[in-house]
């Protein structure tokens, strides 16, 4: 249930006609009325989500409008700047500009105005955004999208300094990591559960029990390699596509809370995982995403000009896959078996719980194969 339209009541024709204004391009229009809708997202939201539409009105003119309404609130993240989930990273960002300022390809949303009403909470007023190849993308079109991406990371790479500033994240996977170990310490007493057993069967889980134990040597790897800025969440939930008028291709990106410096090739874990792992992709194409997306980011990278070696990207990229939603996820266990908790889970996936256990084993099993690569990719370099 939704516990925030009291904060809606704050907004009336004055807060919303300059917003619709802009929008539209129309500086005759007022503002007539308006609804609410609230927006869910996935179980790691920092933010509450809105659609907020209407009427406006020049002359005898009636247009409709919508937007997108962000609230971001210390309650809902970490006041602590170099948390992971520091509740102010996006707003900051949105207030700085640098979005206004992205390369071509990867742009983000128009940002209309950013508001703080009261002491910890933000309003991020946002374009509603319309994907032009509808929810699910072709391969071709994932492999466009990783191009944008390949090139966004490799601009910071080779041709402008990474921002200085108080939004940017840094060592985001260690931190994500540390977040498991709590989890990690009670593994082996969680697998007895049916249920845990379901998601981690015993080749599964004793796997990743041994790769726990290595995990250090995977970060050491991704801390030396070539460093640049990311999004780090783009996965396909975060991604629309937009064609301009003159046909040219953009692929724009929601949800920057978590952009910060991180390791090349990573900005791949979250792109080929995630439709995999939320039903928007068949299984069977998966192993096609990963060398589709790869090959496109790796020719984004190259028209930015870095002319360094692919094994490194793939190195970044396979270990940071491996890590976030190998090991990584292993911290949500306990809230899959929680029944308490159980419907946020559904919410998220959209399935009962136990066809999600069961879709995440061969996922597991996918992941498993990259670690191996990226070990092999390791001791190669070492």
């Amino acid at each position: 249930m939704d516990e925030q339209p009291h904060r809606l009541q704050a907004i009336n024709q004055t807060i919303l006609t300059p917003l619709v204004r802009q929008a539209l391009g129309n500086d005759a229009l007022v503002v007539t009325n308006w609804t609410y809708q609230p927006i869910y997202g996935g179980a790691g939201l920092l933010a509450h989500i809105y659609r907020i539409a209407g009427d406006a009105q020049a002359g005898e003119q009636v247009v409709p409008w919508s937007l997108i309404l962000k609230i971001s609130q210390t309650a809902l993240g970490s006041p602590d700047p170099t948390h992971t989930r520091y509740w102010k990273r996006e707003p900051l960002v949105y207030q700085s500009g640098f979005l206004e300022q992205l390369v071509d390809g990867l742009v983000a949303p128009r940002c209309y105005a950013v508001h703080e009403p009261t002491a910890g909470e933000a309003w991020i007023w946002l374009e509603e955004l319309h994907d032009a190849d509808g929810p699910r993308w072709s391969l071709e079109r994932y492999g466009l999208a990783a191009r944008h991406l390949g090139a966004f990371n490799g601009y910071y790479l080779t041709q402008e300094l990474v921002p200085n500033a108080p939004w940017v994240s840094y060592q985001w996977i260690h931190a994500w990591l540390a977040q498991t170990e709590s989890v990690m310490a009670q593994f082996a007493e969680l697998l007895r559960q049916p249920l845990a057993q379901c998601f981690y069967p015993a080749e599964i889980a004793k796997a990743y029990q041994r790769l726990w134990g290595e995990r250090e040597r995977f970060l050491s790897a991704i801390d030396r390699l070539p460093q640049t800025l990311c999004h780090r969440d783009a996965n396909r939930g975060n991604l629309f596509a937009r064609r301009d008028p003159d046909g040219r291709e953009h692929t724009v990106a929601i949800d920057w809370s978590d952009v910060g410096i991180g390791p090349l090739g990573q900005e791949l874990a979250s792109f080929v995982l995630s439709p995999a792992i939320f039903y928007k992709l068949d299984m069977v194409d998966l192993p096609h995403l990963d060398r589709i997306a790869f090959e496109g980011y790796l020719t984004g990278l190259r028209a930015a000009g870095w002319a360094g070696s692919a094994q490194l990207v793939r190195l970044g990229y396979t270990s940071a896959a491996f890590l976030r939603y190998g090991l990584g996820v292993i911290q949500f266990l306990p809230l899959f078996l929680d029944d308490q908790q159980r419907g946020l889970v559904e919410q998220s996936f959209g399935h009962p719980v136990k066809e999600v256990a069961s879709h995440m084993v061969p996922i597991n099993q996918f992941l498993l194969r990259l670690a191996d690569e990226a070990q092999g990719l390791i001791d190669k370099w070492d």
